[in-house]
């Protein structure tokens, strides 16, 4: 997953729509019978440019437009001393022409200027504030165009009370369907309904996988870049994954066990499922941007939104509840390793056995035509067997192709550049995808070569 640098001085949000994630998918270039990168040895089984507009005249007064800047009829709140009262956690908008944001609540040599200037009708989710400096109350804003406009400061209003600022009125359907609900901004609609849950209804497919621009967050599943499905509300004219079709980033929670509720989908063949979930999970509020290279992180605040507005699922079923399926716990073991070299590299293979394969009948593993294929392939097999570093739980090696347990379970392997350390330890995973039944091995440590 590629992510580009972005300082919040000048930060963009792409959200992907359903055509591009999908056609991610179709372009994929999978092995027959194994999912990688890395090389098969002969003989083992199947293996932005921010768009803003013109730039606006720099204004003489520093904090914002001149003192004559008319109000509206938006019917801002005044607070004590004729300032602006806006609420955190809510919209507001530009009532002026020319906002100036900055980097620090107040006028001074540390606050540098940002650009482009807010323009009239603009709207900004409010994050932070009041607070009171150079004469102004400030508010750290985030626009809700994340392609034109940084996050930032921004003075409320001028000196005499006249607002700058006003609150935004929004539209929340009382219960939205998936359709009203991807259709909105995601600022709207975490104002709308906070952490409220949802039962949503619709077809599955895997996000691309450059998420677009935003900040690099930790803990990762949470951020911007780290949604594992989409939800769509349809396929379109008939061409599932190639309209315009909006759709709904999904993070599952890691109390969800995704291997275990969703199959893979790589060519455009969507799943129908029921999706519970809501934005502002609790754990946005740890979110935090590491510095990188020097380059200064995201306010706090301003991270934690970014995380708070992820719709985060916690259960994910198939439409019509599974079907019966009982799956043996693979007993896996390790049965050596060899060199060999394959485009251009030198490889390690690290091979392992299923030794109680007998207990997986063969069935598991006939060709599923009427399932999502494995890339260009049509012969995938109804379950996938997946090898995982046991650490990190990170997938090590995928085989899509297997069909004959006797023999393909007795070829597992994985392969890492000759010379480099493999993972502690590993284990496999078995996906049944005509059931959406899960196992997977314990723990096998892994002697290096």
């Amino acid at each position: 997953m590629t992510h580009a640098h972005v300082t919040w001085q000048s930060e963009q949000a792409m959200r992907p729509t359903l055509s591009s994630r999908a056609a991610l998918a179709v372009t994929i270039s999978i092995f027959v019978a194994a999912c990688s990168s890395v090389p098969s040895p002969t003989g083992s089984p199947g293996s932005m440019t921010t768009a803003s507009p013109a730039a606006l005249p720099s204004l003489a007064n520093d904090a914002s437009p001149t003192a004559s800047a008319p109000g509206t009829t938006a019917n801002p709140t005044p607070a004590s001393g004729g300032a602006i009262a806006l609420a955190t956690d809510s919209i507001a908008k530009v009532v002026t022409d020319g906002l100036r944001l900055r980097t620090q609540p107040r006028v001074a040599a540390d606050s540098e200027k940002l650009e482009p200037l807010l323009r009239r009708g603009e709207q900004v989710y409010v994050v932070d504030g009041p607070t009171r400096a150079s004469g102004f109350d400030w508010y750290l804003v985030r626009p809700l165009r994340l392609s034109t406009y940084p996050p930032g400061w921004v003075a409320a209003a001028d000196h005499d009370g006249t607002p700058w600022l006003a609150q935004a009125t929004v539209d929340c359907p009382a219960n939205p369907d998936l359709g009203q609900l991807v259709r909105m901004e995601r600022h709207v609609a975490l104002v709308c309904y906070g952490h409220r849950e949802f039962r949503l209804e619709g077809l599955l497919t895997q996000p691309i996988a450059s998420c677009g621009v935003g900040f690099d967050v930790q803990p990762e599943w949470i951020g911007d870049c780290g949604a594992t499905h989409d939800l769509a509300v349809n396929e379109g004219h008939g061409n599932p994954g190639y309209d315009d079709t909006p759709v709904l980033d999904i993070h599952l929670s890691p109390e969800v066990d995704r291997q275990a509720r969703i199959p893979d989908q790589t060519d455009g063949k969507l799943l129908r499922a029921v999706v519970v979930g809501a934005f502002d999970n609790p754990a946005a509020r740890s979110c935090r941007a590491p510095p990188e290279d020097g380059v200064e992180p995201a306010p706090r605040p301003v991270v934690v939104l970014g995380c708070r507005i992820s719709f985060v699922g916690t259960s994910a079923e198939p439409v019509g509840g599974r079907a019966s399926s009982s799956l043996a716990k693979p007993v896996l073991a390790a049965a050596g390793t060899r060199d060999y070299s394959a485009n251009g590299g030198d490889w390690t293979g690290y091979e392992f056995s299923v030794v109680n394969w007998y207990q997986f009948p063969k069935e598991l593993f006939a060709s599923a035509a009427d399932l999502p294929a494995c890339g260009a392939s049509k012969a995938a097999s109804r379950t996938w067997v997946e090898i995982w570093d046991a650490e990190y739980d990170a997938r090590l090696y995928g085989f899509c192709g297997l069909h004959d347990p006797a023999t393909d379970l007795d070829g597992l392997w994985f392969a890492v550049p000759r010379g480099e350390a493999p993972p502690a330890s590993v284990y496999v995973t078995f996906i049944d995808r005509l059931t959406w039944s899960w196992t997977r091995s314990d723990p096998v440590k892994v002697t290096p070569r």
